[in-house]
């Protein structure tokens, strides 16, 4: 079972990782912007306001995810990051093969979980030990198309069972 402050979250959550505040989600989304607000998700008699099923499935349908998707963001486990309470993963560069986009002793948030959107940085780890930082543009039946904005800014298009994992990049530190 979820509890009512689990649900909140998981929509502040999936508005912060689609770029939007919750106001922007509600308002991408055809709702009221102060829907999610954090002042309305209790009544005036302290009772809490659960979101209806109803804005739940127009927000899902503007990020793109279904209803086992958005249980995912309710599972997340959190961790402090430099900007907002988002699930990230740490990676330090330790080449200058990136530069002048990334150098040495960089540090750059990832989140798995996080919705990509067309033309955002992601970095990719192939079977074969490599690592990439490109523009995403789209995947689906079977591929991965990106653009290789450090080397030539063409797009290439890889076999997601060449890809070990690939991951939006939240924010850098250099």
């Amino acid at each position: 079972m979820f509890t009512h402050e689990q649900i909140w979250e998981a929509i502040d959550r999936l508005a912060q990782s689609a770029g939007y505040s919750t106001s922007g989600l509600a308002k991408q989304a055809g709702l009221d912007p102060t829907s999610f607000n954090k002042s309305k998700r209790l009544s005036a008699d302290g009772k809490p306001r659960w979101p209806s099923t109803e804005s739940l499935a127009k927000i899902l349908n503007v990020t793109n995810l279904n209803m086992t998707e958005f249980i995912t963001y309710i599972e997340l486990q959190e961790v402090e990051t430099p900007q907002k309470r988002i699930p990230i993963t740490q990676l330090t560069i330790d080449t200058d093969a990136f530069a002048p986009y990334y150098r040495r002793g960089d540090l750059i948030g990832l989140s798995e979980n996080a919705l990509i959107k067309s033309g955002e940085r992601i970095v990719l780890q192939v079977k074969s030990g490599g690592i990439l930082i490109a523009n995403y543009i789209a995947h689906g039946q079977g591929k991965l198309r990106l653009q290789n904005f450090i080397q030539d800014d063409k797009e290439q298009t890889l076999p997601l069972d060449q890809i070990q994992w690939f991951s939006r990049i939240m924010w850098v530190k250099h």
